[in-house]
C-alpha cells in the first residue's frame, strides 16, 4: 500500500510539472553508476546543507523536462530558489529527476524529495508534503498535516508598546489561567506540595492562596482550574507519588536508556477537588490508571492524560463518570488550549518534553495537524500563548532545555521558530493580565540568580 501511494505520487507530481519522459519509453532511459554517484554526492550535500535526512535505498532516477516557465509551476521555481537553485533558467529542458523518501531527524517519514539535473548539476530541488501535494522549498520544514485551516497568519510586526511592573511570581510559572468571579486574572502553579494561586490586583500578580494538598505520602502531579462559563467554580488536583527507583526505571524504559541514572517517576492515584474558595472539597476520584500526567478543563468536562490517551469526564449525580476517551499515541505532561487565529476554533498545543504538537478537536477525536519530530528531551515547563505584537494572532512561548523561551509563529506552511530578540536564559510567560483584550507577560531570566519583570501592554 506504501508503494503504490508513493507510485502514485511520483505520477501525479511529474503530471503537474510537465515532467515526462517524452518520447523516451521507459525501457530506454539508462544512468550509468558513475552518473547516479555524482547525483547522489549533490544531492546528498543539499540535504546535509539544510540538515535533512532521507533513505538512499529509495533513490529512483528519470529521463524528464523541466516544468515550462509559467504561473501554474512558479511554486516549484520558488522551492528551488529558497535553496539558491535556479530551476527557472532550464525551464522546457531535458533533465534527469531523482527522487527519495525524506526521514525528520528522528526517522519518521517526511515527504517525497524531487532533485533535478541538468548538465550533470544539480539545477532544482523541492519536497511534497508527507499527506499532501504541496511544494516546499527546503528550507521549510515541519509543515501542517491534514490541510488545517487558519483566518490569518503572523505578521513580521515587532513587539507592542509595553509598560515594566515588579513581578513576584513562581519561577516555573502557571500551568493553568483563568478569571474570579469579580474577572479578575488568575492563574495556578504546583509547588511541591501545595497548589499556588496568583491573582492580578492593582497592576500586581500576588499569591492569593497557597493550598497545602499532600496527604498520606501523596503530592500533587498536576492540577487545574474547573470553570463554569469562563469563571472558576473550583479546582482539581492529580495526587500521586514520586519515585526515584532503578529497578522502577527498567521495567518502564527499554535497554536504550541510561540505567545508571535514576529516573523520577510519577505514579498518579486520585483526583482530589477545592471548591471556588479554594478549599479542600473532601470529594476524590480514584485513577484506573496509574500514568495520568496532567489533567486540563475542556469546555465544562474534566480531561486526563493517561498514558497515550486523552479521557473526558463529566460530573453528575454519581460523581464524575468517563464519557469519552481519544487516543493520541504519545503522551504529554502539558496541554495548552488556545485560538491562535481567533477563528472561533481552538488549537489545542501539548508537549510530551520530547516534541510540540498541535491538534484541533473533532467528533471523531484529536486530529494532529502539526508537530515536531525530534525524539530527545528537549522541551521544559509550560506552555504559553499571547498576541505580543499586537497583529491579531498569538504566538506559542515554551522553554527548551536551555531554560530559554521557543517563540513559534503561525505561517502558512506551519510553525516556526522566530527567536532574534529572545536572550539566552529569558523565559517568557504570556497572558491578559489586566483583561483589557492585550496580552502581557512575565519575563523570567535565569542567569546566576533569577529575576523577573511583568510587561504590561499599552
Amino acid at each position: 500500500m506504501y508503494i503504490k501511494k508513493i507510485s502514485i505520487v511520483i505520477a501525479l507530481i511529474l503530471f503537474i510539472t510537465g515532467c515526462s519522459r517524452g518520447n523516451n519509453d521507459i525501457n530506454d532511459f539508462t544512468i550509468t553508476f558513475d552518473q547516479k554517484t555524482k547525483y547522489k554526492e549533490q544531492i546528498y550535500s543539499l540535504m546535509y546543507d539544510y540538515y535533512w535526512k532521507y533513505d538512499d535505498a529509495t533513490v529512483e532516477f528519470f529521463s524528464s523536462t523541466v516544468p515550462e516557465n509559467t504561473d501554474e509551476n512558479t511554486k516549484f521555481f520558488e522551492a528551488s530558489e529558497d535553496v539558491g537553485l535556479n530551476l527557472k533558467k532550464y525551464a522546457g529542458n531535458t533533465c534527469v529527476v531523482a527522487t527519495a523518501n525524506l526521514q525528520h531527524f528522528n526517522g519518521d517519514y517526511a515527504g517525497r524529495g524531487y532533485f533535478y539535473f541538468n548538465n550533470d548539476k544539480l539545477s532544482g530541488a523541492y519536497y511534497t508534503s508527507e499527506d499532501t501535494d504541496d511544494v516546499y522549498g527546503f528550507e521549510t520544514r515541519n509543515v501542517f498535516l491534514n490541510s488545517p485551516a487558519f483566518k490569518g497568519y503572523e505578521s513580521n510586526s515587532d513587539m507592542g508598546d509595553f509598560k515594566e511592573y515588579k513581578s513576584y511570581i513562581d519561577s516555573m510559572g502557571f500551568s493553568d489561567t483563568s478569571h474570579s468571579s469579580d474577572g479578575s486574572f488568575i492563574a495556578l502553579s504546583v509547588n511541591e506540595n501545595n497548589i499556588k494561586i496568583y491573582k492580578y490586583v492593582n497592576k500586581r500578580m500576588i499569591i492569593y492562596k497557597s493550598v497545602y494538598v499532600a496527604s498520606g505520602g501523596l503530592v500533587p502531579l498536576s492540577a487545574t482550574f474547573i470553570e463554569n462559563n469562563d469563571i472558576v467554580s473550583g479546582v482539581a488536583v492529580i495526587l500521586g507519588e514520586n519515585e526515584e527507583s532503578e529497578e522502577i526505571e527498567e521495567n518502564i524504559y527499554d535497554e536504550e536508556h541510561n540505567h545508571d541514572e535514576e529516573k523520577n517517576i510519577s505514579i498518579s492515584k486520585k483526583v482530589i477537588f477545592l471548591d471556588d474558595n479554594f478549599s479542600k472539597t473532601g470529594e476524590e476520584m480514584v485513577l484506573e490508571n496509574s500514568n495520568c500526567t496532567y489533567i486540563f478543563d475542556d469546555d465544562g468536562q474534566m480531561a486526563i492524560v493517561a498514558g497515550e490517551n486523552i479521557e473526558y469526564y463529566s460530573k453528575s449525580e454519581n460523581g464524575w463518570e468517563k464519557v469519552a476517551k481519544h487516543r493520541l499515541g504519545h503522551s504529554a505532561n502539558h496541554v495548552h488550549i488556545t485560538d491562535l487565529d481567533n477563528d472561533g476554533v481552538n488549537e489545542y498545543i501539548m508537549t510530551d518534553g520530547f516534541d510540540l504538537y498541535m491538534y484541533r478537536k473533532t467528533l471523531m477525536g484529536y486530529i494532529n495537524i502539526w508537530r515536531t519530530h525530534i525524539t530527545v528531551e528537549n522541551f521544559t515547563g509550560y506552555i504559553y500563548s499571547g498576541d505580543l505584537n499586537d497583529d491579531g494572532i498569538k504566538e506559542i512561548y515554551i522553554s527548551d532545555i536551555t531554560g530559554t523561551a521557543v517563540r513559534y509563529v503561525l505561517t502558512e506552511k506551519g510553525l516556526i521558530t522566530r527567536n532574534e530578540d529572545i536572550e539566552y536564559g529569558n523565559n517568557i510567560y504570556s497572558g491578559d493580565f489586566n483583561g483589557d483584550g492585550k496580552d502581557d507577560y512575565i519575563k523570567m531570566f535565569f542567569g546566576e540568580k533569577v529575576e523577573q519583570t511583568m510587561y504590561i501592554q499599552q
